[in-house]
């Protein structure tokens, strides 16, 4: 596709190593690493947790297995799976029915004191699609495979690949509603400082019952939003990715 438009410019949401990794030798273009942003049109005005009645909270859906993307398809399901007798309040689901529309996501987010998410993205991301053919034939011949068979089978011997896990705009959302961040281990395109601006939860969940100690205190919850919401109202809103990307043109 990018060969047949002889693009002059490609902007990617990778960070720029992977991208250059991907790109470069195969299309000739300026390549240009773009993370998500900020946006500033839902901007909450006040943080204040003491008035949020869900503890954690989230609408997401599980990745195919051929994206390798542990943290969706493995860690936050069993994480909620040993929180569910916890006395918290949790509003999650996985459901496509329950996903929300953009004005109803905000409104949902600003009732949370925390959400649970991790990197966005294939984590086994190829030129030839290879890895995704592969698994693709498995899961139509047998549609019941697990992710541990593909994983132990076909992703952790694969070559040829790059992750492509990058921070999603999902993360920025919770920021600007002065929801607190519980990510799954990562870089984020090294867009926020772990146990600063967000709680982290190891791949393994060896510190879930730190996690949900810490989102058990409200002062702790508000306090990193805050910190992450200054911080990317400084460095990280849709209106400087749009400045940095000029600059870089």
């Amino acid at each position: 596709f990018f060969k047949l438009l002889n693009v002059n410019v490609l902007i990617s949401q990778l960070p720029q190593k992977v991208a250059d990794k991907l790109y470069q030798k195969k299309i000739n273009a300026k390549i240009i690493s773009l993370p998500h942003g900020m946006s500033e049109r839902n901007l909450i005005k006040k943080i204040n947790h003491s008035s949020r009645n869900i503890d954690i909270g989230n609408r997401s859906q599980s990745y195919a297995f051929y994206t390798g993307n542990f943290g969706r398809i493995v860690t936050i399901p069993e994480f909620i799976k040993k929180i569910k007798k916890q006395k918290l309040n949790i509003d999650f689901s996985q459901e496509i029915n329950k996903r929300l529309k953009t004005k109803d996501w905000f409104k949902f987010l600003k009732t949370c004191r925390s959400t649970i998410s991790c990197e966005s993205g294939s984590f086994y991301l190829q030129w030839n699609d290879t890895i995704r053919n592969q698994v693709n034939k498995i899961m139509k011949k047998r549609p019941n495979t697990s992710f541990d068979y593909i994983n132990k089978n076909f992703l952790k011997n694969s070559k040829n690949y790059v992750s492509g896990n990058i921070v999603s705009a999902r993360h920025f959302d919770a920021i600007a509603s002065g929801t607190c961040n519980i990510l799954v281990e990562g870089s984020y395109n090294n867009t926020l400082v772990p146990d600063t601006h967000y709680i982290k939860l190891n791949k393994n969940l060896s510190n879930w019952k730190e996690v949900i100690e810490r989102v058990r205190d409200k002062k702790e919850t508000e306090k990193i939003a805050k910190k992450a919401f200054t911080h990317c109202l400084e460095n990280h809103t849709i209106k400087k990715r749009i400045n940095e990307l000029f600059n870089k043109l």
